[in-house]
């Protein structure tokens, strides 16, 4: 059975009212989509397509694009797929859980990073894996990294120091804080 490609996508933005509110609060308005893989659909390129329409047409400045699991070559070959088409619908691309960076972002400007990182997602030990980030991952490209947790069990083996250092030493063009902001709010180390 060949597999195939479906596009998944929360309303987070990719709605006009949700596009409107974001940029009302000066957040950067993106739609969200994780690739599933299905033997349903027959036209990757059609569902593509559908995806970054509705999010043109809501006013979506770039998506994120989740769950590339595997570095197969119909994977890789998505990748390229996804920047070409983004840049059709002047979108930006930021590749979350895919492979390390291999250049694209120079034939494809609209790619601001792939993940290729052990993230927060996992569990600890943190502190001795995100120092060592900026000699290693960091410097095959650019980097989708959520820092940046104040509470609770992601703080584990790291302190509020550490947290606040993440988000200036791992650089990317689309920062991401994992944490909730209420939950940065109500946990400030400078107080």
């Amino acid at each position: 059975m060949e597999r195939r490609i479906v596009w998944k996508y929360r309303n987070d933005f990719t709605d006009e009212a949700g596009a409107d509110s974001a940029r009302r609060s000066s957040v950067f308005p993106k739609g969200p989509a994780n690739r599933d893989d299905s033997p349903d659909e027959k036209d990757v390129e059609k569902n593509i397509r559908t995806f970054f329409e509705r999010c043109r047409r809501a006013g979506v400045a770039g998506v994120k694009i989740d769950y590339f699991d595997h570095e197969h070559k119909e994977i890789i070959e998505l990748y390229e797929t996804i920047l070409k088409l983004a840049a059709e619908y002047h979108l930006l691309v930021d590749l979350h859980g895919a492979n390390k960076p291999t250049g694209l972002e120079r034939t494809y400007p609209n790619l601001l990073g792939q993940e290729a990182i052990r993230g927060m997602e996992y569990g600890p030990p943190y502190a001795m894996h995100e120092v060592t980030l900026p000699f290693t991952r960091m410097l095959a490209g650019l980097a989708d990294y959520t820092p940046t947790m104040f509470g609770g069990v992601k703080l584990a083996d790291t302190t509020w120091a550490h947290q606040i250092g993440n988000a200036i030493i791992l650089q990317a063009p689309l920062l991401v804080f994992s944490a909730h902001p209420a939950n940065m709010l109500a946990n400030r180390p400078w107080t």
